[in-house]
């Protein structure tokens, strides 16, 4: 930056010959000698004083003005403050400028002071020194850097001068950067910090809590290292968190750039860390956990008993799960007696006192458990003792053969006793043989190699007796057996319902039981029985639980079975189906009749219904008449009187119908009658062409008027050729061959005759020719003007046909018609004639 440099120019009075100013200057000293011998005689009286104002005025009125600048915004920099926000003056002396300005207010001349070429004005002040002030924003459009300064006096006199200066137009704030942060936390209480500014200037910490006695400059662009303290001479910074500090840079012209330093702590002490969860001891694991709690992040040295290590040196804040090893590397710890500890080191580099962890001992090893006395075999005792012995304390575990258990788990050191168990719950072991194992585990989690108890058998129930084979049930046996069997020897007790007349010793397998009621002899009665049971005791007195035997019935009587559905008569089911009723279950045999059977034997309580056949194997019966008995035996073996069905007929053939009067063809009757004959009473069913159909279905032995429609409703056959059938079932549901039907054509219009060839007209013919055609056969009439008449046949044929008409009327026009009706009666509309005339007489001649 360049101060501002003063220079000022006058006008130069020694120059020699005469100027303009000259010129003027003798003129206004002529003007005043001459106003002063005017007014000489007024004077005279007024003393030496009135003559010195004179002489001193007529010199002021004879010299020229001074202009100096003295200062520029008080510095030669107009920083950015001074041009947009402050403003700031121009000051200066001046001489002859003070009451030399009779147009100006108190006759003190104007001083124009112009910088960058923006223009600011101040009257002189009465000791000829000035201040013109330029307001803020005033030279807004001025660019940074060096600017000249031009300070303007002119007199009454015109004398001028003008004062050149130069000054520095700064308004940028300087930037500043952090180059390097503080390390935080860190526990250097006099930290570095390195930051750098775009231009040189002056260093302050106004709102820092902290000074540096580093620097109190900065070089222009230039990373600068600040050693920070707390008074500016080397003082160290109290343990704190350090925030919101902007530490500002100052340039020449007075602008101010700062940068706020990021967040930092100063931390000079750590706390120790201190045991969560110690170590389990003994424990068999030989990289085992502790849980420590440190107050803040940071790091931990392992130490204390030789083989104390970890591979873990990081923790955080809080709880911290670390696994001490052999080596720091994961290794094992060996067996034996451990008194680790551990110092933690925070973030910022302060170590705490060591913590020394609870004493734990790593034990890996272990003894199996030997068997003392064995459990007494074999033994009724369901929860049977077995002694055991170890040679330290700690658990066990029972396994081995299925229902090997216990509710004891933990032993101490030598003999114990130990109740096994089914269930681990004190549950009683089920009969049979076991062999049981006990493994031991120590204190410190090893587990033993399993102890083999020696094998033991528990008998403590006797096995019900079992059915083999259950009583025949309905049965007429009134003392009927059962098969039981047992798994060892031992008796029998009969008991509900009913008892037995066998001996009441049995041996292991099946026993064949007789049972009767429960003297043992009495025959047991009609009925069911569902309570009688057979109670199993085994040598050694143990009873086993009843046996509840299935359940019987002893039925010694039966019922007939009644007839419900009798068979349909006559029916042509060559295999018909009855409905039979019967009280309870069993067989029936089928007979009566030559040609009676059934293939169906078996019957429930119940209807049933049966399938009669010829032969027992579905064979068809006979035409014929059937009388058929039915004979039921339940499933006790009783058999009932035989039942007589219903006689029945079966009747398998049917004669087909036959057409006695066809309808006639063509008709234009649309619901026509046919005559049919039947040789037996029963139901048609009128089929063939489409639209073929009857109303009428019964028809009686004999001849039958069947008036045949479309739908079966009454609905009028349209029109079209039909071969309709005729099918007739008789009262037997025997379908006969269909009757065709012979064939016929219902036909309800017809269309009008068309004229191919018109008569010759005039013509002289009386019985003249025309040709016409029609579509289908038929006759024709001829009708029209009087006289039209036929004198051809009256029938058609089916396309062209020469017509030979008679003009009765004599000569005449004739409009002639013929109406056509086909061969089904249906006439159409007539046709007219094209008009011809009949000319027979000529006239004659004349001569002219």
């Amino acid at each position: 930056m360049v101060a501002a440099m003063l220079r000022t120019n006058e006008n130069d009075n020694a120059a020699i010959g005469l100027r303009t100013t000259d010129l003027r200057n003798i003129a206004i000293g002529l003007a005043a000698a001459i106003a002063l011998i005017m007014v000489s005689g007024h004077f005279a009286d007024s003393g030496s004083a009135s003559g010195s104002a004179l002489e001193d005025t007529a010199e002021k009125r004879f010299a020229n003005p001074t202009i100096s600048i003295t200062t520029i915004g008080g510095d030669g920099y107009i920083n950015e403050d001074e041009a947009d926000t402050n403003g700031f003056t121009v000051t200066g002396t001046t001489t002859n400028a003070v009451d030399n300005c009779d147009d100006e207010a108190g006759d003190d001349c104007i001083i124009t002071v112009q910088v960058g070429g923006v223009s600011a004005t101040n009257a002189v002040s009465s000791d000829g020194s000035y201040t013109v002030t330029f307001a803020a924003n005033a030279i807004s459009g001025v660019s940074d850097g060096t600017v000249q300064i031009l300070a303007d006096v002119t007199n009454d006199d015109g004398a001028a001068t003008q004062a050149v200066a130069f000054a520095t137009l700064d308004t940028a704030d300087p930037v500043v950067s952090e180059t390097t942060a503080v390390t935080t936390p860190t526990n250097d209480q006099t930290p570095d910090v390195v930051i750098t500014s775009g231009e040189a200037g002056d260093l302050s910490y106004a709102t820092c809590t902290f000074g540096s006695a580093t620097a109190s400059s900065i070089a222009a662009s230039s990373a600068t290292t600040l050693t920070l303290d707390s008074d500016s001479s080397g003082g160290s910074l109290a343990a704190a968190t350090y925030a919101n500090c902007a530490i500002r840079v100052t340039d020449a012209a007075g602008n101010i750039g700062s940068v706020t330093l990021t967040t930092f702590v100063v931390d000079t002490t750590a706390a120790a860390a201190t045991e969560t969860t110690a170590v389990t001891t003994p424990t068999n694991d030989q990289t085992p956990d502790v849980v420590i709690n440190v107050a803040e992040a940071g790091t931990i040295a392992v130490g204390g008993t030789s083989g104390c290590d970890s591979s873990e040196t990081a923790v955080a804040s809080g709880a911290n799960t670390i696994t001490l090893d052999g080596n720091g590397a994961g290794g094992n710890m060996a067996e034996g007696t451990y008194t680790c500890t551990i110092t933690f080191t925070d973030s910022a580099g302060n170590a705490a006192s060591a913590l020394t962890l609870t004493a734990f001992t790593v034990d890996v090893t272990v003894a199996a458990a030997t068997e003392s006395t064995a459990v007494t075999t074999p033994t009724k005792d369901q929860t049977p003792d077995v002694v055991i012995n170890v040679a330290e304390a700690g658990t066990i575990a029972i396994g081995g053969t299925a229902g090997c258990d216990s509710s004891e788990t933990a032993v101490a050191s030598g003999s114990n006793t130990i109740t096994l168990d089914s269930n681990g719950a004190g549950g009683n072991m089920n009969d049979g043989a076991y062999t049981c194992t006990v493994t031991f585990t120590d204190s410190a989690g090893n587990a033993a190699s399993a102890l083999t108890l020696t094998a033991f058998t528990i008998d403590a129930t006797a096995n019900a007796a079992t059915e083999t084979t259950a009583v025949s049930t309905p049965g007429k046996d009134t003392t009927p057996d059962v098969v039981i069997n047992v798994d060892e020897s031992g008796t029998i007790a009969v008991g509900g319902s009913c008892g037995t007349s066998s001996s009441s010793s049995v041996s292991s397998g099946d026993n064949t039981i007789t049972l009767t009621q429960g003297d043992g002899s009495s025959v047991l009665a009609d009925g069911t029985y569902n309570d009688c049971t057979v109670t199993f005791t085994d040598a050694l007195g143990t009873a086993a639980a009843a046996l509840t035997l299935t359940t019987f019935v002893v039925d010694t009587t039966v019922a007939a079975a009644t007839e419900t559905t009798a068979v349909s008569t006559p029916n042509k089911d060559q295999t018909p189906d009855v409905v039979i009723n019967v009280a309870e279950a069993g067989t029936i045999a089928v007979g009566g009749t030559s040609g009676c059977d059934s293939s169906e034997t078996a019957v429930a309580s119940g209807a049933n219904t049966i399938t009669l056949d010829s032969n027992g194997a579905g064979g068809n019966m006979a035409e014929g008449t059937y009388t058929c008995t039915i004979t039921f035996t339940d499933s006790a073996g009783n058999a009932a009187s035989a039942l007589t069905l219903t006689a029945f007929t079966i009747d398998v053939t049917v004669a087909a119908a036959t057409e006695t009067t066809a309808v006639t063809t063509p008709t234009n009757d649309q619901t026509p009658d046919v005559v049919i004959n039947v040789a037996e009473a029963g139901t048609i069913a009128v089929g063939g062409t489409a639209g073929c159909d009857s109303s009428e279905t019964a028809v009686a032995s004999g001849a039958n008027t069947i008036t045949l429609d479309a739908n079966g409703a009454g609905g009028n056959m349209a029109a079209g050729a039909y071969t309709c059938t005729i099918t007739f079932t008789d009262s037997a549901g025997n379908a006969a061959a269909a009757l065709t039907l012979t064939a016929f054509t219902v036909d309800v219009s017809a269309n009008a005759a068309t004229e191919t060839t018109a008569v010759t007209t005039p013509t002289a013919d009386t019985t003249p020719d025309v040709v016409i055609s029609v579509a289908e056969a038929g006759t024709i009439a001829v009708g029209g003007t009087s006289g039209c008449g036929l004198s051809s046949t009256s029938d058609m044929s089916s396309g062209a046909n020469t017509v030979t008409l008679t003009a009765s009327g004599g000569d005449a026009a004739y409009t002639c018609t013929i109406t056509f009706t086909d061969d089904a009666g249906n006439a159409a509309a007539a046709l007219t004639l094209t008009a011809f005339t009949l000319d027979t007489t000529a006239a004659a001649a004349t001569e002219t």
